[in-house]
């Protein structure tokens, strides 16, 4: 195995598998997670999302709909993409158009 080997690197992160301590395998992710989420809805701006990406010190944070359910994650690369290719504000939900549609994830 290869220090360098790609398959070890987890797409787009900063994060190499083998720098990993071996505690951490041991962790659960829901004793890890962010319990306080900050959201936002698709009818928000992506100035508005950008604002409370910068606000909260986080790089990605959840698009949800009305009722709470996950329907997308907007984050700092959908900003800057969709910033430099457009002379319009574009929504959030034009930014997540194409991407595949979400699943539903269950905490048990």
């Amino acid at each position: 195995m290869l220090a360098e080997d790609p398959a070890l690197r987890c797409p787009s992160s900063r994060l190499w598998v083998q720098d990993v301590e071996p505690e951490v395998g041991r962790i659960l992710v829901r004793d890890a997670m962010t319990r306080n989420v900050v959201t936002v809805t698709p009818a928000a701006t992506l100035k508005v999302a950008a604002g409370l990406l910068a606000e909260h010190a986080i790089t990605s944070m959840p698009v949800v709909d009305d009722t709470g359910c996950l329907i997308g994650v907007v984050s700092e690369a959908d900003v800057v993409r969709e910033s430099s290719s457009s002379t319009t504000a574009p929504t959030c939900s034009s930014s997540l158009s194409h991407r595949r549609p979400p699943r539903r994830a269950s905490l048990r």
